[in-house]
């Protein structure tokens, strides 16, 4: 857990700093999905390649695409998901939130996503992980 704080620390360190460059850096070196996404523009800015291994999918579309993720939303978890950003926009507080995806590779992925507003600059940035294994694991 300290790691992860830590990592949510550096993260906006680097970007109050406005430099996308050394979280690119960051971003390559690690296994979690990290992103930026600017609300002005509904697009990511930053999409790392441990995004395709978590959902399958291809970043690059995405990254074309944002809306497509949604498709991915476990419907039963899309209007708690859809009230958590409204929160986050409007400049809530937010903590870990987990939701299920389905995949092609697997029908239900379970994804812990840590999001953080940068009002200053309309951006979202974040890391999210697959923590499948840990809910069955907990569930036994």
């Amino acid at each position: 857990m300290a790691g992860r704080v830590i990592s949510i620390i550096y993260y906006i360190t680097i970007m109050e700093n406005l430099n996308l460059h050394y979280l690119e850096i960051v971003a390559k070196s690690t296994n979690q999905v990290v992103f930026a996404y600017q609300l002005a523009d509904n697009q990511f800015t930053l999409l790392n390649q441990a995004f395709e291994k978590v959902w399958s999918r291809n970043r690059k579309s995405v990254m074309k695409n944002p809306a497509s993720l949604w498709k991915t939303i476990h419907p039963e978890d899309k209007s708690h998901l859809k009230q958590t950003f409204q929160d986050l926009r409007e400049g809530a507080l937010v903590n870990d939130i987990e939701f299920r995806i389905q995949t092609p590779k697997q029908p239900e992925r379970w994804i812990c996503l840590r999001p953080i507003l940068l009002d200053d600059e309309q951006v979202i940035i974040g890391q999210a992980e697959d923590v499948t294994a840990v809910k069955k694991y907990n569930d036994y």
